[in-house]
């Protein structure tokens, strides 16, 4: 007889959220999040696209760290990427360059477009014709959600 219990959904959440952390992680061990919503509603973050590479991969990996702190500190975040943490945080300061792989392996990570990571657009999201702004990016996001 198996003395384990198998928490319920209520359970798991109540205790990903103490934590910090997603239900996800605890059930399977996903270190995946998806960041891409968080990301777009959090005014701080609008004015990332002008600015350099670097500096939109520390935004990203930053809020990834505060949202989700259970499981995805920049110590954690290395780690999942196979480097080390000084490694990391130093292309996420700008005082190393920034390694495409390191972009890829965020965006991996938090599900936030290469792309955009990259070079700092939206486009890949919007409508040809659409103007390329925070409120339009959110407003197609908003159109996909409902389909």
């Amino acid at each position: 007889m198996s003395d384990q219990v198998t928490p319920t959904l209520d359970a798991l959440t109540a205790v990903a959220a103490a934590f910090r952390t997603t239900v996800e992680f605890l059930r399977e061990g996903k270190v995946e999040v998806d960041m891409l919503a968080p990301l777009i509603r959090d005014s701080q973050f609008c004015s990332l696209g002008l600015q350099a590479p670097h500096e939109r991969a520390r935004g990203v990996a930053l809020l990834a760290a505060t949202l989700y702190a259970g499981h995805l500190r920049l110590e954690d975040q290395a780690e999942y990427m196979g480097m080390y943490a000084a490694e990391y945080k130093a292309q996420l300061e700008g005082q190393a360059p920034l390694a495409d792989t390191t972009l890829e392996r965020l965006a991996n990570l938090t599900s936030v477009p290469l792309g955009w990571l990259r070079m700092g657009h939206w486009y890949w999201l919007l409508p040809e014709d659409a103007e390329a702004s925070w409120a339009a990016v959110a407003q197609a996001l908003a159109q996909t959600d409902k389909k």
